[in-house]
């Protein structure tokens, strides 16, 4: 296993980040009681009947056009929201300061019905798959004997909105608590029931799934380290790793019901930055992400605070493109601002978040 200071390569040392920019009814707060957002589908589309739950409580649940309100009462930063709706990758999203609630979600792949007794082969994306082997599966600790429903969705993060439908942030947590940004060479989300009744099911003790990974960017390492989603704090934590053969990372995993992400350390330790932006006309209320061009992550969303500023982690030695008004928006169609930052160019503050300064946006 790979040390995450060996993770970067010289074609990752500059990278670059196109933040996003929801515009309208991102955040809106209705007399401090409140925090509304909007859910979409990856297609654009609003999705209605998405709960939001923490824990195991449903606190919202969106309406016909997508929109959510939940009582500032209901949560608080730090905890982690889950977002589920049926057929749809579930989504689980730590709560920071300025978080708004805007999210995309990912519709789920077609279920395959597999006998166990013979087990099966399922493909995904360009060249993925999973090797299902026979009787691998039990219920209530139990072997299980019937045909199962398999659901493996592939999230491409080379595309520009999969990328925003990760179920976890692009943050890894160790073994210490310490959390780490890394940058993703692709998600799978594997789910598993019984077909009779749609009881989910678990791996039987000692088998694993080899899962291949299909290779979408250049330069992809010869090990990927690979990664499962901690739903209870919405980061992911190191299982295993995963070869590259040439055209697909190859490895195993070793839970159903479960998202796992193979991915690579950009840094040690995560990198904050901040940058107070003004639109010249006032604000419509949008939230603002950060998302990876050079490599695949996502940051966000978020509102400006009281004075303007908006943070992100990031990796040192980036370069960022800075985006407001992204098509994406439905409400709000428009021109896309940009700007451009090189972190090659800026002393960074050693020991907290890196001030880069006023982006104007003629609005």
């Amino acid at each position: 296993m790979k040390k995450s200071s060996n993770f970067m390569t010289k074609t990752m040392i500059i990278f670059t980040l196109m933040v996003i920019t929801i515009c309208c009814k991102t955040l809106v707060v209705d007399n401090k009681s409140s925090v509304s957002g909007k859910i979409l589908s990856t297609d654009m589309v609003p999705l209605s009947n998405v709960n939001v739950k923490r824990g195991e409580k449903v606190i919202a649940k969106s309406d016909k056009k997508g929109n959510l309100k939940i009582n500032r009462t209901n949560f608080k930063d730090g905890d982690v929201l889950t977002f589920e709706k049926d057929n749809f990758v579930s989504l689980y999203k730590v709560i920071k300061a300025n978080s708004t609630l805007d999210v995309l979600m990912k519709k789920r792949n077609d279920i395959v019905e597999i006998e166990t007794e013979k087990g099966g082969f399922i493909k995904f994306g360009n060249g993925g798959s999973l090797n299902i082997p026979k009787n691998a599966f039990t219920i209530r600790g139990k072997l299980y004997k019937g045909n199962i429903n398999v659901q493996a969705t592939y999230i491409d993060v080379t595309n520009s909105e999969e990328v925003m439908s990760a179920p976890g942030a692009y943050i890894a947590e160790n073994k210490d608590g310490n959390l780490y940004p890394l940058t993703s060479f692709g998600i799978i989300e594997i789910n598993v029931s019984d077909s009779k009744n749609n009881i989910p099911l678990d791996l039987k003790k000692g088998t694993g799934l080899k899962i291949s990974y299909p290779i979408t960017t250049k330069n992809t390492p010869d090990i990927v380290n690979l990664y499962e989603l901690n739903e209870e704090t919405g980061y992911w934590s190191e299982r295993s790793f995963l070869r590259n053969n040439g055209s697909t990372l190859q490895g195993v995993v070793t839970s159903v019901n479960s998202a796992w992400n193979a991915d690579d350390p950009c840094s040690d330790v995560l990198v904050c930055v901040k940058i107070k932006v003004v639109f010249t006309n006032g604000n419509p209320g949008c939230g603002i992400g950060a998302k990876g061009i050079s490599y695949q992550g996502y940051d966000g969303l978020y509102s400006p605070d009281i004075n303007g500023y908006v943070q992100f982690m990031v990796c040192p030695d980036s370069v960022f493109e800075l985006g407001a008004c992204h098509p994406v928006c439905l409400t709000c169609p428009g021109p896309v601002y940009q700007k451009t930052i090189d972190l090659s160019t800026v002393t960074m503050n050693p020991s907290g978040c890196t001030d880069l300064g006023t982006w104007v946006i003629q609005n």
